[in-house]
């Protein structure tokens, strides 16, 4: 996994949380509108190289992929569709989605620690060991397991998940600013 990737999206949704948006329709307002809706849209564009680079096409189907994404509990967002919601509402919901899509990519993040890759850097050092031809017979110690591939691909399929998931709320939040920008809401 791209642990560069994932620290991206994760700054791209820092910086989301940085920008004020402030009840009252001011110039400053729409320029930070204006700034926040200019990184929605990167976001928005990143996400499908990011999944590429960092989550490749598991060979599930959708609906395999969202049982198991249900399974990690994947927190769900909250709704920015409803026109009912007043700008401080709107705002206030984007505020949540956007923490809570820091959260859960800070908990992606965890297995690619030092200490995780220290792990995985020794057992590549003995598979390597493994490769290195010896005099004499050579009895193998039994060192890989199945629970590495399959924590990988579980992590796979719950960053693909969590990419479609903010990919989604992302372009609630992009259709909310442009809203805002235009003080339709």
């Amino acid at each position: 996994m791209k642990t560069c990737c994932l620290l991206l999206l994760h700054l791209c949704v820092c910086q989301l949380l940085c920008v004020p948006l402030q009840p009252q329709l001011t110039h400053t307002h729409t320029e930070h509108t204006l700034r926040a809706l200019s990184l929605a849209k990167k976001i928005l564009n990143d996400i499908p190289a990011v999944q590429e680079l960092c989550a490749p096409n598991t060979g599930l189907s959708s609906s395999t992929e969202e049982f198991l994404s249900s399974e990690f509990q994947i927190p769900t967002l909250p709704l920015l569709k409803s026109e009912d919601l007043t700008l401080e509402e709107r705002v206030q919901r984007m505020l949540i989605g956007l923490e809570l899509h820091h959260r859960v990519l800070l908990k992606l993040l965890e297995p690619c620690r030092p200490e995780n890759l220290l792990n995985d850097l020794a057992e590549l050092r003995t598979l390597l060991l493994l490769q290195v031809p010896s005099a004499g017979p050579q009895v193998l110690p039994h060192t890989h397991t199945l629970s590495a591939p399959l924590s990988q691909f579980k992590l796979q399929v719950r960053v693909r998940a969590t990419l479609r998931q903010l990919r989604s709320f992302m372009q609630d939040v992009f259709r909310s600013l442009r809203c805002i920008s235009v003080s339709q809401c």
